[in-house]
């Protein structure tokens, strides 16, 4: 986890310096401390929006989508290949009888309410004045 939040300063620090820089900004280094700041800050809530989505969600929709559905078997060079089969490789996964549907609907629903709050907050901020 650490190492995906220095990646992520980083890079936000690399895009927001070259961004402040040739949008020909004041190079008052308060102003540009606190848009850096504030870039990263937003940045990694992003990041953990996404993470807080990838570990909420089934994966296993998305693995039984490429190795169920009668998939022909797969390619091996050697003479005896135990994950040739993709119906071996679902089973070993305990991924034999998934709910792709389910899994849509999880993923759809929460699509939906996190825009519906985005909406939301959108409103209550215009409508604050």
């Amino acid at each position: 986890m650490f190492i995906f939040v220095c990646l992520q300063v980083i890079s936000s620090l690399m895009y927001l310096v070259i961004s402040y820089i040739l949008t020909d900004q004041i190079m008052d280094p308060q102003r540009m401390g606190l848009f850096i700041m504030l870039g990263v800050t937003v940045s990694l809530t992003a990041q953990g929006a996404g993470f807080l989505v990838g570990v909420t969600t089934p994966i296993k929709g998305s693995v039984f989508a490429m190795y169920g559905l009668n998939r022909t078997n797969l390619e091996c060079d050697i003479l005896y290949c135990h994950m040739k089969l993709p119906s071996k490789i679902l089973q070993t996964l305990d991924m034999e009888d998934v709910d792709i549907w389910g899994n849509m609907e999880m993923l759809v629903g929460m699509w939906c309410l996190i825009h519906l709050t985005t909406i939301v907050a959108i409103w209550f901020r215009l409508n604050r004045r």
